[in-house]
C-alpha cells in the first residue's frame, strides 16, 4: 500500500522516458533559429531605425513619461534596453538627475584595451523629441552631465 501517492517516476510505478539532451550542433541550430525568429518579429514592430546601435539603461525617475513607455519608444525605433548597468554594453543612461556616485560611475568606465568608454547621460526628453523629429537628435542638448556642470559652476 502506497501512503505517499504516485511517485515522481509516474503513475503506478511506470517510468517516464528520459529527457533527450540535444547535441551541441542541434542546440546551436535551435538557438540560431530562435534568435532569427525573434529578430524577424522585432523588425516588424520597428517603425524607424533612429536609435539603431543605442542601448539604454534607465536610472531612477523619468519625469512625465513612464520608463515602460520610453522603453517601448526606444525598441520601436531600433534601439535596445538593458535592465542592468552593463558597463561595456550600455551607450546611454536615461535619467533626470545624477548623484555624485552615479556621475563618477558613468565617467569612470574603461572600454576595450583600457580606453575610456563614453556613456552619455541624457534626459528622457531626448527620446521623446527624437521620435517627434523622426531623427536622432544630438545628445549634448539633453546631457545631464552638461546641465550638472552649468549648475555647479
Amino acid at each position: 500500500m502506497d501512503l505517499h501517492g504516485p511517485s515522481d517516476s509516474g503513475e503506478r510505478g511506470e517510468k517516464k522516458p528520459p529527457k533527450k539532451k540535444l547535441s551541441k550542433e542541434a542546440e546551436k541550430l535551435f538557438y540560431e533559429e530562435r534568435v532569427a525568429k525573434l529578430e524577424s518579429i522585432r523588425d516588424v514592430l520597428v517603425t524607424t531605425k533612429i536609435f539603431a546601435g543605442v542601448k539604454v539603461y534607465f536610472e531612477g525617475y523619468t519625469d512625465l513619461k513612464s520608463s515602460f513607455e520610453l522603453k517601448k519608444l526606444i525598441q520601436k525605433n531600433g534601439g535596445s534596453v538593458s535592465h542592468y548597468f552593463a558597463k561595456k554594453k550600455v551607450t546611454h543612461i536615461i535619467c533626470t538627475s545624477l548623484s555624485g556616485n552615479k556621475t563618477n560611475r558613468a565617467l569612470d568606465i574603461s572600454g576595450p584595451l583600457g580606453r575610456k568608454q563614453v556613456i552619455l547621460c541624457v534626459h528622457p526628453d531626448w527620446i521623446i523629441q527624437s521620435c517627434k523629429e523622426g531623427k536622432r537628435l544630438p545628445e549634448l542638448g539633453f546631457s545631464i552631465l552638461e546641465q550638472k556642470k552649468k549648475d555647479t559652476g
